[in-house]
């Protein structure tokens, strides 16, 4: 099993480690998910996410064979851009969502998540037949998301001026040389940092040395502050069968490329929903949908939200489904009424 360099503090600090898909990270620490959630929502927290991947593809060849598998349209990135978006095979069908960055004229460098790192690479090799141009860097770095709305003074002390939503800096910075972007997993002001492995640690603590209301947090909160944003999970929203477009990302894939992954006419099979129940259960993954009696979606995500006090979760339903009518889910053999709502859950 793969550890991060922050592997040390995390165990020194009584962290709860699990293994997330082949690393060994922290879920959450003595304070618990609930305190590490709600810190985020009102001050800051700190988090490992190391296990993401860094892949670059660098020179003329290799980004144009990253033109061929990624949805964005890379030569219309700025540079210190960063864009949204994903890794396609020909017929559309999703191998990945990564964030995109353009470093230079001639260099991208993707973060992919870090289940599907060798996913990725190994796609790659297949489609250029063992060319793969791509320098999978992974192992040189640390990632650290320091998230919250403390975050947007607290950022000041490290760098001299704020950065625009989903752009990034590179260069050294307070004797730290990393990658900074503003960019995040939780729907709140935010940034990543991805720094080398060496400094990951004195960078942790100095993050967490700006102010007593910074916490460290773990995997868990992680997915609660994400499921709230509405943001979608790779292997619970996303998988290798649908298409951006089965799950309500079609904003994300400019309408010129989609011919290039056979989507141009293409027709959703699912749409994504996201619902509360206002009684005290919680929805889980693999929660039926039902509507009229009928089977019409399934759960990809659902817990309870420490904000909304509440059960909330996404679901992938027919296409065809009439929004307008009434949808339960059904939990241990009952059904609950849903109450559909606009993603995200909570709005900033």
């Amino acid at each position: 099993m793969k550890t991060t360099a922050l592997k040390p503090w995390h165990e020194s600090h009584h962290a709860k480690m699990i293994d997330f898909y082949n690393t060994l990270l922290p879920v959450h620490y003595e304070t618990g998910i609930i305190l590490e959630h709600e810190a985020v929502r009102t001050q800051a927290g700190i988090f490992d996410v190391s296990h993401m991947g860094q892949l670059f593809f660098k020179g003329e060849r290799a980004l144009n064979q990253a033109r061929q598998v990624l949805s964005m349209d890379i030569d219309a990135l700025n540079i210190n851009q960063v864009k949204y978006g994903f890794v396609l095979r020909k017929d559309g069908t999703l191998v990945d969502d990564v964030l995109c960055m353009k470093t230079c004229p001639d260099e991208v460098l993707i973060i992919v998540n870090g289940a599907n790192k060798d996913k990725v690479v190994e796609y790659l090799s297949e489609t250029f037949k063992d060319e793969s141009l791509v320098e999978d860097e992974s192992d040189l770095y640390s990632v650290i998301a320091f998230q919250g709305p403390l975050t947007q003074t607290l950022i000041q002390q490290l760098i001299p001026e704020p950065l625009d939503y989903y752009t990034f800096k590179h260069g050294t910075f307070n004797g730290f040389e990393m990658f900074i972007s503003r960019t995040g997993y939780t729907g709140e002001h935010g940034y990543e940092f991805i720094v080398a492995n060496k400094d990951a640690e004195k960078l942790w603590t100095y993050l967490l040395s700006l102010s007593d209301q910074v916490l460290p947090c773990g995997l868990g909160a992680r997915d609660s502050l994400r499921l709230e944003a509405g943001m979608p999970l790779y292997g619970h929203e996303l998988n290798d069968h649908l298409t951006p477009l089965d799950v309500g990302l079609g904003m994300f894939m400019p309408k010129t490329r989609r011919h290039l992954f056979g989507l141009e006419d293409y027709v959703p099979h699912t749409k994504r929903i996201g619902f509360i129940l206002n009684e005290k259960v919680i929805p889980r993954e693999g929660y039926e949908i039902t509507q009229d009696g009928q089977v019409v979606g399934v759960v990809s995500s659902g817990t309870f939200s420490p904000s909304l006090k509440r059960g909330i979760a996404m679901a992938l339903i027919k296409a065809d489904c009439d929004l307008n009518t009434d949808f339960n889910c059904i939990i241990r053999s009952k059904p609950y009424r849903l109450e559909i709502i606009k993603l995200p859950f909570i709005k900033k």
